[in-house]
């Protein structure tokens, strides 16, 4: 399962990541927490090379229409900081484009 951290600015995300941790005990391998555009400080140790379907979520974000300029800096999106942030996570994980998690509990299964 992954979620919103306890590191997610927003109290609708952090409230749904204590959700999952109340159910993560009920036979859930693996619980991974995601960054938010929102999140701060998240400090990932699993990453995800997302390389090839970076193009495929820049564009789920921008047809979020209501949602692209909604980010509180001036001339940047959230197609503009998703990208950011992927290839930073990239970098931290020796690929290009990167998702990061925080894990709980993961298992290689």
């Amino acid at each position: 399962m992954r979620t919103h951290g306890s590191s997610a600015s927003r109290v609708d995300h952090e409230d749904r990541g204590s959700c999952a941790l109340g159910g993560a005990g009920h036979g859930l391998p693996n619980l991974l927490f995601f960054e938010a555009l929102s999140s701060q400080q998240f400090l990932p140790t699993v990453f995800v090379d997302i390389g090839s379907v970076i193009h495929q979520k820049l564009g789920a974000l921008e047809a979020k229409a209501s949602q692209v300029q909604k980010t509180n800096i001036q001339a940047m999106t959230i197609v503009d900081i998703a990208q950011s942030a992927a290839h930073f996570r990239g970098i931290q994980g020796r690929v290009t484009y990167a998702e990061g998690f925080v894990p709980l509990r993961h298992f290689i299964l």
